[in-house]
């Protein structure tokens, strides 16, 4: 399998890409790659394994040194890519996801005139991308009858994708629909300690098939028995009432016992002030300040339609650290996959 993102836009799309391409990191555990073009820097390329690390934490530190307007990105489980191609259509960059049924085929037909060659893989095979890219080239030189054929065989992809897409939409990637989302949740919240639902994820497997994921707010104090205890309550409740199965509950230990006098209340109203403030913060959720290490945790979510997600995150830990120098804040980014 893999999986690939792209985008190009009148503004930096490095993050775009980056979180684009990390939502599809479960399609492959091979390599990855990102490939950015900028007017004046070019083409910037990594490809990295991604066998021992996860993709977000291999490519966090290429990050500050990509810019551009426009990238792609993959996650592959077989040849690294994206590559970068120069021919007599110019240089461009490009990745693929699928199999060639009749690669060598294809690959002893481009040989026929003996004038092209391929690098070869320590497998002795060629990068599927590679042979693509070869064949894009030599499209320039076909006649009429090939053009047709391939505008034949792009209607009938179009059409196959299409008739797939309804099927197959909510398994890669399509949102939750807000009220099975909200019904999801309010059944979560009706559940005694539960504090808040957040971070809800489906899987559709087909009618009364659904399986997920949530994270839950409760209070500090619980013990590892009334957490396991509540967790076997929540999933319960929702395969019950949603017909959903809720496989794993993800907790959020929030402070309890504060005062309007104490910092934990004073962050917590300080991030509400960011979230009506910040027209791209979303939502910050799971907050947890630990006042004798002067630190605090909490997770944000930033608007996909936002300019710059980075500047956003920059943004506020500079409002928060002018507030509460003492402090050691630590932002984790979720996604803004259901309402």
């Amino acid at each position: 399998m893999g999986g690939f993102f792209g985008a190009a836009s009148k503004r930096d799309v490095v993050y775009d890409v980056f979180f684009g391409v990390d939502y599809h990191s479960h399609l492959g555990t091979k390599r990855a790659g990102l490939i950015y073009y900028d007017e004046d820097g070019g083409f910037q390329r990594e490809i990295h394994s991604i066998e021992n690390t996860p993709f977000r934490t291999r490519f966090e530190a290429d990050l500050p040194d990509f810019h551009g307007c426009s990238g792609i990105g993959c996650i592959s489980d077989s040849d690294p890519q994206p590559l970068l191609i120069r021919s007599h259509l110019g240089v461009y960059a490009l990745t693929t996801v699928g199999a060639i049924n009749n690669a060598e085929e294809l690959v002893e037909g481009y040989f026929a005139d003996r004038t092209h060659q391929f690098m070869a893989m320590s497998s002795g095979k060629v990068n599927s991308t590679e042979l693509v890219a070869a064949l894009i080239n030599k499209l320039t030189g076909l006649g009429l009858e090939a053009y047709l054929g391939v505008g034949i065989a792009i209607l009938i992809i179009k059409t196959g994708v299409e008739i797939l897409q309804e099927a197959l939409g909510k398994i890669i990637g399509r949102r939750i629909d807000s009220e099975t989302a909200l019904a999801i949740k309010e059944t979560v919240c009706s559940i005694e300690g539960v504090r808040g639902a957040y971070d809800l994820v489906l899987t559709d497997y087909g009618p009364e098939r659904s399986m997920g994921s949530i994270h839950v707010e409760v209070d500090e104090s619980l013990t590892a028995k009334e957490i396991d205890r509540m967790t076997r309550r929540i999933q319960h409740a929702v395969l019950s009432k949603n017909h959903v199965a809720i496989h794993t509950v993800g907790i959020y230990s929030v402070n309890t016992d504060t005062t309007a006098d104490d910092d934990t209340a004073k962050i917590s109203n300080e991030l509400d002030k960011i979230v009506s403030g910040e027209p791209f913060v979303l939502q910050t959720h799971g907050l947890y300040v630990d006042e004798a290490a002067k630190t605090a945790l909490f997770d944000i979510i930033v608007s996909y339609d936002a300019p710059d997600r980075g500047a956003v995150l920059a943004r506020v830990a500079n409002t928060l650290k002018e507030s509460f120098p003492g402090y050691k804040f630590t932002m984790t980014l979720d996604e803004d996959i259901s309402d």
